[in-house]
């Protein structure tokens, strides 16, 4: 019997032995000694276990051997970057609270406002991520662009928190709302902490935009609520594999604990085979979990998004101003279209000579005059009684419709709920998207 009961765990212990040469092959895992390696191989077979026991237990997520999958706990604890606690700070303008919700799902990236997943690397900077990340799509919110702003600002700048040593959601607000806040074109990532070089850069959103931030009470309520208006900066519990070998499905129960050391951002919540989640983007690329993201339960605390007390979002200054010395690219003609039976401006594509086509999001478009000089032609479609207005700031600004219900607009024009512009519903025609970088 005991030479059966060998053959077993000599032939287990040949499988797994194949299954790490196929990972470190996969990946380029080469480490610097036998030893090390020996160790590492030790980390994988414990992660190799705990992944075999969530993936058989039929529980609603899946766990894989990811790129972590070898990484000592020192390597595991240097991404999570967040510090707590974090200091409420000036910017503070109140917390987000309600027990009433008025939609069942949102999914933020489906309205072209939510950038594609970054990676933060070796750097514990996800607390800039988590900052930026969620700033950059109350931008696009407001204005119609979906900005790329720079991390590394806040990594090498922001001199109340450590840069890859880990910082505070709040303190970077509070930080960004007195600053020149940069592109990443100008300022890109270099997961490392390095000189500011921000009076330099580029900007993106100038000083004064950015009125401040508010931070989310610790219910579910409360953050759907505060998700339903735009993406929201969270902490999270990030350390253990269960949340870094994550790779689908909707992660429940307590296995990655409540102990905060992550900051991410939720862009939407939803169900998904009866399970209510929140919709996580994370700064580890998009080869990690579900293209970048994770899906948390909202019962029970789920990783400790729900009482997280970081949990923020910024609210913008009015207008935006215009930044300083914006660039100014040689504009591209715009083809001349077929005649349009429309009464002025602003009207249903095929635009006017003067106007060019814009889509909002994924299903609307309108025609945007120019706004260069920050005047606006004054003849509108029948009906309209709002003047026109400039959205967004030059080179790539425009002329439109501002409205807050479908009545402000045109017949046959709707209100976009996001972008607070009259437009029509999308032709096959091809448009102009507000995206910018």
């Amino acid at each position: 019997m005991r030479g059966v009961v060998g053959l077993f765990v000599a032939a287990a212990a040949s499988d797994m032995e194949a299954e790490w040469a196929s990972w470190s092959d996969a990946l380029g895992k080469v480490y610097d000694s036998e030893a090390e390696t020996a160790a590492r191989f030790e980390l994988f077979k414990a992660n190799a276990a705990r992944v075999n026991a969530v993936n058989e237990a039929n529980l609603s997520y899946k766990l894989t051997l990811n790129r972590f999958a070898a990484d000592s706990p020192g390597e595991r604890e240097a991404r999570m970057g967040l510090v707590l606690p974090s200091t409420l700070g000036a910017a503070h303008l109140g917390v987000h609270s309600t027990n009433q919700l008025e939609v069942s799902s949102v999914d933020w990236r489906d309205q072209g406002v939510v950038n594609p997943v970054k990676d933060q690397g070796t750097c514990g900077s996800c607390w800039a991520f988590g900052v930026i990340g969620s700033l950059e799509s109350h931008w696009a919110l407001k204005t119609g662009f979906l900005l790329q702003m720079s991390e590394q600002q806040l990594v090498d700048c922001d001199t109340s928190d450590l840069g890859c040593g880990g910082g505070g959601l709040n303190n970077g607000y509070t930080w960004a709302a007195d600053q020149d806040m940069c592109k990443s074109s100008g300022y890109p990532y270099e997961a490392k902490h390095g000189e500011c070089r921000a009076s330099s850069c580029d900007v993106a959103v100038s000083k004064g935009s950015i009125a401040g931030y508010y931070s989310v009470a610790s219910s579910a309520v409360a953050l759907k609520s505060a998700i339903a208006d735009g993406p929201v900066t969270v902490s999270v519990a990030g350390g253990s594999f269960d949340y870094q070998g994550y790779s689908s499905g909707v992660v429940t129960g307590t296995s990655c604990g409540t102990s905060l050391n992550h900051g991410n951002v939720a862009v939407g919540f939803g169900m998904d085979g009866g399970i209510e989640y929140f919709l996580v983007r994370n700064s580890w690329g998009p080869s990690w979990g579900e293209g970048g993201y994770i899906r948390l339960g909202t019962a029970g605390n789920v990783c400790g998004i729900v009482t997280a007390p970081d949990n923020s979002f910024p609210k913008l200054a009015g207008d935006p101003p215009q930044p300083p010395q914006p660039p100014v690219p040689t504009p591209v003609p715009t083809p001349t279209p077929s005649p349009v039976p429309s009464a002025g401006h602003y009207g249903r594509p095929p635009c006017l000579t003067d106007e060019k086509k814009f889509g909002l999001g994924h299903d609307f478009e309108l025609c945007g005059a120019d706004c260069l000089h920050y005047t606006c032609p004054m003849d509108v479609p029948a009906g309209v009684t709002i003047s026109p207005q400039c959205f967004g700031f030059p080179p790539d600004s425009f002329c439109g419709i501002p409205c807050n219900v479908d009545a402000d607009c045109a017949e046959g024009a709707s209100c976009h709920p996001f972008f607070k512009a009259c437009a029509y519903k999308k032709s096959n025609a091809s448009s102009t998207a507000l995206v910018m970088v």
